[in-house]
């Protein structure tokens, strides 16, 4: 398999601790795989149709779907997992930590495979049109990590969270 190639554009972005105007970077997606382009890749040199493969994988989704609304950590094997989670901001005394100020999510933690994959990435910035593009098509993946947020704008604490 060829090395992943992610494309990245600057976009301007404020720094919430100082209030400074700036710039971070950001992801451009591959494009998207959808239901339908998984479906069919999976099927090839199957006896499966991909509307066959369709239905099974919607049934394991809604599966997915129902662990994950009962509170489960859902492990999808060569995917990653899947868990609820919460996240909070520090505070000084335990006191001041309250239910209210919990944030609920969803969190993906991927495999092992799939961190390597990503983590091996060559970089390589985006031309103008890919960039806008992306805007277009939604494939920037908003995904900036690159500013120093800092104090209660940066996510905060983010323990709590269910490990599995």
């Amino acid at each position: 398999m060829a090395q992943l190639t992610l494309k990245v554009k600057k976009v301007a972005n404020k720094n919430l601790r100082t209030k400074v105007m700036g710039f971070a970077s950001r992801a451009i997606a591959n494009g998207v795989a959808t239901f339908d382009d998984l479906c069919a890749q999976a099927a090839l040199n199957t006896t499966l149709h991909p509307k066959e493969l369709a239905l099974a994988f919607g049934l394991a989704l809604d599966a997915v779907r129902d662990a994950l609304k009962n509170g489960k950590i859902v492990d999808l094997d060569q995917i990653g997992r899947l868990y609820p989670a919460i996240s909070s901001h520090w505070t000084a005394t335990e006191e001041e930590q309250t239910l209210d100020g919990l944030e609920k999510r969803v969190s993906y933690r991927p495999s092992q495979e799939i961190t390597s994959a990503i983590a091996g990435a060559k970089l390589a910035w985006a031309t103008k049109k890919e960039a806008e593009e992306s805007e277009n098509n939604g494939t920037d993946t908003g995904d900036n990590g690159t500013t120093d947020q800092g104090g209660d704008n940066g996510g905060g604490n983010q323990g709590g969270e269910l490990e599995g």
